[in-house]
Order: structure tokens, then C-alpha cells, then sequence
């Protein structure tokens, strides 16, 4: 029996898609129904809800399986959501976070030049944020 604080537990769709996120940040979680290098999404869940573990949902578009939210699965509430109709290129335009709605821009190649309220500048190497 091994005892876990601050646990996680993470589920998969057959595409390899990450479906479901568990939280538990309170007591400890008992994971002896958990076997090495065999845990199916069922024994996921059933740890998670016996913990008491807050379970957030990824909703897919089921064509292409890109996130369009992420909710909790018992008291619904939308940490993030994809607001937008997807843009050319397969581009986030809006996102929401936490009920604040952001805006996202990009430069002539896709890549996102401003979002969440910062303003970033591609270098050859990598972002900077200003």
C-alpha cells in the first residue's frame, strides 16, 4: 500500500488524447488498486472518486480531436474554452480562462505574437515576452 499526497491521475483516449485530468490536493490517496505498468482508465477513475478527486474533462472536436474546453466533470465549471470557430492554419483566434476572455494574434508564419494580455516577439531562438 502506498500512500500519495497531492495526487494526479490521467486518463487517455484509444488515439492517445489526454481525456480526463484528476486533482487531489487534500489528504492522502490510496493507490494499491493500481497495478505496475498496467493501469486502465477505469482504475483511474474509480481512485479518483474515491479519493474525492476533482475530475477535469477535455472535450475534443471529435473530427480532429483538438481541445475546445476544459470543465469540470461534476460541477461543470470551465477553467478554459476555446470561444472561436478555429482561424486558417488551424489557429486559436479567442480563448476564455477562467471566465476572462483573451484575444489571440499571430504574425504572418502562425505563430502567436500576442495572448493572455502579453505581447511576445519571436527571436530566432525562442519567445520573449514583454
Amino acid at each position: 500500500m502506498i500512500l500519495i499526497k497531492g495526487w494526479r491521475g490521467y486518463n487517455y483516449s484509444p488515439r492517445g488524447f489526454l481525456t480526463r485530468a484528476w486533482e487531489h490536493d487534500g489528504s492522502v490517496v490510496e493507490d494499491s488498486v493500481l497495478v505496475q505498468n498496467s493501469v486502465s482508465n477505469s482504475a483511474i477513475n474509480a481512485l479518483g472518486n474515491n479519493a474525492g478527486a476533482d475530475p477535469w474533462d477535455r472535450i475534443r472536436n471529435t473530427t480532429v480531436g483538438s481541445l475546445e474546453k476544459i470543465q469540470n466533470g461534476q460541477t461543470l465549471e470551465t477553467r478554459w474554452e476555446s470561444t472561436q470557430t478555429r482561424a486558417a492554419g488551424h489557429r486559436l483566434t479567442e480563448i476564455s480562462v477562467d471566465t476572462t476572455t483573451y484575444s489571440i494574434q499571430h504574425d504572418a508564419a502562425g505563430r502567436v505574437t500576442q495572448s493572455l494580455d502579453f505581447e511576445l516577439q519571436c527571436t530566432r531562438q525562442s519567445y520573449r515576452r514583454f
